[in-house]
């Protein structure tokens, strides 16, 4: 496996990001397909490293997978500050990771996933940059548009995120549901691609996710629905990642029994 950290200056958000990437030791045939892996609220690039085998799954799988925190962003475009972080993800973040790595530039060889807040920021990212992103795989996104809206700048919100907090990443909280920010909005004009959508059965934000699923469909927007038990937490989303990965992409390599001792000999003769 090949782990790399690298500090990437963004003009989008206007100073240097920290960005980490996996990939399989050996090269593949061709450039290597690429999964660009959102976090969550409260996490960082680290935060996949350390809950699933990324070295594992980016061998079976051969592909590369590149984390960046979201730094509870939503990874939106924000108004007020004038980070677009939309924007970064789904186009700088793309160009500058392949000019640096052997990436595949297709569509189909590029796939975006996330959970919670990253699932909502591969939901909106992919299908805003659909002509870049072949596959979204969206576990449990936080579809948190109407909670903006009934928002106040008292205390007791969840996360404490506060009426203050919604208008600096989605704008105006009463109008932000009317806007592309909705992928149900945004369904309706927005090229297709491939949206896998995941959520478990017991999570608090499976109704939400039931009703998308049902909205979007309605819209024309054709979607994987899946689901199982399961509430908001890892051990649902490393095995929904891995669903949708096999959804997008097919039946992993399977690597040998006796792998790691075929490459120790293959280094020594």
């Amino acid at each position: 496996m090949a782990w790399l950290q690298i500090d990437l200056f963004s003009k989008n958000l206007i100073r240097s990001v920290p960005v980490q990437a996996v990939l399989p030791a050996e090269r593949s045939e061709g450039p290597f397909r690429t999964l660009y892996l959102l976090c969550g609220m409260l996490g960082d690039n680290a935060e996949w490293l350390l809950h699933d085998d990324l070295e594992e799954l980016s061998i079976r799988h051969k592909l590369c997978v590149v984390t960046v925190s979201g730094e509870n962003a939503f990874y939106t475009d924000h108004p007020l500050s004038g980070t677009r972080w939309c924007d970064f993800v789904g186009r700088e973040l793309v160009e500058m990771t392949r000019e640096l790595l052997p990436l595949s530039d297709k569509p189909e060889d590029t796939l975006i996933a996330g959970e919670s807040m990253g699932g909502f920021g591969a939901l909106h990212t992919g299908m805003t940059y659909a002509e870049t992103f072949g596959h979204v795989i969206a576990l449990s996104p936080a579809l948190v548009l109407g909670l903006a809206k009934r928002s106040t700048d008292d205390e007791g919100n969840v996360f404490d995120l506060r009426r203050s907090y919604y208008k600096t990443v989605f704008g105006d909280p009463d109008k932000a549901i009317e806007t592309d920010l909705n992928p149900v909005v945004l369904a309706a004009k927005a090229k297709k691609t491939d949206v896998f959508l995941s959520c478990g059965r017991d999570d608090v934000l499976f109704p939400a996710f039931d009703k998308l699923c049902g909205e979007m469909t309605a819209e024309g927007y054709p979607i994987t629905r899946d689901e199982a038990d399961g509430g908001h937490e890892w051990g649902f989303w490393t095995k929904a990642l891995e669903r949708g990965l096999v959804h997008a992409l097919g039946a992993p390599f399977e690597r040998p029994a006796d792998y790691l001792k075929a490459e120790v000999e293959k280094q020594w003769r």
